[in-house]
């Protein structure tokens, strides 16, 4: 029997409101917005701070007022071959933290830099392609390699070839390390020791994974007018548990959110139960 199977279509804004309902078919309700910053990046919220990414600054905020409590800049010419071959600014808006430190990643390696004051405690040269997960004293990214790096120290503790150029986001929890080959959909397992335990091939192309407990959500996203599927595989061994079609294709950056016994993922407009 399946129990966690809702799919959502969301949008975002940087607003911070009072309850529910912030906003509406018609904009933002004046009486629930508490206060708005003019910053483009997606918000994470860790342990009481509110970090954004504009472009090539990363900004430190109060949750409950919106001050600024740091910001970090990177100067443009650093990133100027990458802007230049493919349009972007190298700097991934997708941020990750831990207790002590917030993780930037970029098409030329990881960041990590001090919660409290934004200063770089350390930086890991690799050609990445998708944001960074953390787990219990590592941080996971893809490049080239998936790497496996001390939080502590930024020191490379192991690496292992993934064979893609399209990788997402990695997942980590339970002691698995998952990914997927956006393009190719190959969905891969590894123990956080570095050893393949399982992989699958959707076939179509796929996002990023999550893990919650003892499952692994996966996304697939073929082309307009075809039906995706959310797939619910065993984190120890990779067997699918259920699978529910979903009739809209879902959005790159997109991963299932899981909460309250419902998977929710982002694909369109309309929200669908099931």
């Amino acid at each position: 029997m399946v129990s966690r199977r809702s799919v959502l279509g969301s949008v975002s804004t940087l607003l911070a409101g009072a309850g529910t309902g912030c906003v509406g078919q018609l904009g933002p309700s004046s009486e629930r917005v508490r206060w708005r910053r003019r910053i483009g990046g997606r918000p994470y919220l860790a342990g009481g701070m509110l970090y954004a990414m504009d472009r090539l600054r990363l900004h430190a905020l109060s949750p409950a007022d919106g001050e600024t409590q740091w910001t970090v800049g990177w100067d443009a010419e650093e990133f100027a071959a990458d802007a230049e071959r493919d349009g972007s600014l190298c700097l991934s808006t997708e941020l990750a933290a831990d207790g002590e430190r917030v993780y930037v990643a970029g098409c030329d390696g990881v960041r990590a830099l001090r919660r409290s004051d934004g200063d770089r405690e350390w930086f890991v040269e690799a050609s990445l392609r998708g944001g960074v997960a953390v787990g219990p004293d590592r941080v996971y990214a893809n490049g080239d390699d998936l790497l496996a790096v001390d939080a502590a120290s930024g020191a490379v503790d192991w690496r292992v070839p993934t064979g893609g150029e399209r990788l997402t986001r990695p997942a980590v929890a339970g002691g698995t390390v998952v990914l997927t080959n956006r393009v190719d959909g190959i969905v891969t397992a590894f123990s956080t020791d570095g050893e393949q335990r399982w992989q699958h091939r959707t076939g179509v192309e796929t996002r990023s994974p999550t893990i919650d407990g003892d499952t692994v959500y996966v996304a697939t996203a073929p082309d307009p007018g075809r039906m995706g599927e959310l797939l619910a595989r065993n984190r120890v061994d990779g067997t699918v548990r259920w699978r529910v079609e979903t009739p809209a294709t879902v959005k790159r950056g997109t991963r299932p959110v899981v909460g309250d016994e419902r998977v929710f993922l982002g694909g369109s407009v309309e929200i669908l139960n099931y």
